[in-house]
């Protein structure tokens, strides 16, 4: 299973990346990892995967709900670093 894949599947049982790691004990990096490819996914998680039941969109909190589709990471990091602007200097 890819990390492409491994996302992709994820995303359809409706997990969302916090979620998943409070399900299968791992960290949220791990996942993160796992689904950029960084790390290979051992065949242990990839078996659990394919054996988690599909969640219920309804037993999803707003957050969650929120969250489903935003980037894990770096990548949630590097989004919010947005350059400051510097208005005209202050004279005391």
């Amino acid at each position: 299973m890819t990390g492409r894949e491994f996302r992709r599947l994820r995303r359809r049982l409706g997990y969302s990346l916090a979620a998943l790691s409070e399900y299968i004990g791992l960290a949220e990096s791990t996942i993160c990892r796992y689904q950029s490819g960084v790390i290979p996914i051992p065949p242990v998680v990839e078996r659990l995967m394919l054996a988690i039941e599909p969640r219920r969109r309804s037993t999803l909190s707003r957050h969650e709900k929120a969250a489903r589709n935003q980037p894990c990471g770096r990548w949630r990091r590097m989004k919010r670093r947005v350059p400051q602007k510097k208005g005209p200097a202050r004279e005391p």
